[in-house]
């Protein structure tokens, strides 16, 4: 399942330069690109609330020929990321009832009335620290393909 919470990382002159090393050497743009993999999911790991683990053990990884996508599948993802407004909560069935702990005590209720959420940015948060991670790997990668010295 999609939750349209996805992240890319622009450095400028980036694109080109992954085309060029293509040419160069396939298996360098690769290990780049499995790097940059790793970064990102390591980023990742650290931003996602842990709450239940289950969000942060939706997330994937994707890798094809010319790029790699990091992503948390968890269906609540995006309200996880962006927050949300507050909002009446029904049951499935109209006929049905809600039934939730709070303190330990059991409640019933035909509606709740959610606060809403406030943002996490996690995803954010993961980009931006990718995004340096990435350049800097970038020049490394650059320093052995080309021979550069520091």
């Amino acid at each position: 399942m999609s939750t349209g919470i996805t992240f890319s990382v622009n450095i400028q002159g980036l694109k080109n330069w992954l085309s060029s090393i293509e040419v160069r050497s396939p298996q360098t743009l690769q290990e780049f690109l499995r790097g940059a993999g790793d970064i990102a999911y390591e980023e990742l790991e650290k931003t996602t609330p842990k709450r239940s683990s289950y969000l942060w053990y939706s997330t994937i990884t994707e890798m094809s020929e010319k790029s790699v996508l990091v992503k948390p599948t968890a269906f609540y993802a995006a309200f996880v990321e962006s927050g949300t407004a507050p909002h009446i909560i029904r049951p499935k069935s109209p006929d049905g009832v809600l039934r939730f702990e709070i303190g330990g005590e059991v409640i019933f209720a035909k509606y709740v009335n959610h606060p809403g959420t406030r943002p996490t940015f996690f995803v954010k948060t993961a980009r931006e620290a990718t995004a340096k991670r990435v350049a800097l790997l970038a020049l490394e990668v650059y320093k052995k393909l080309y021979g550069a010295k520091s």
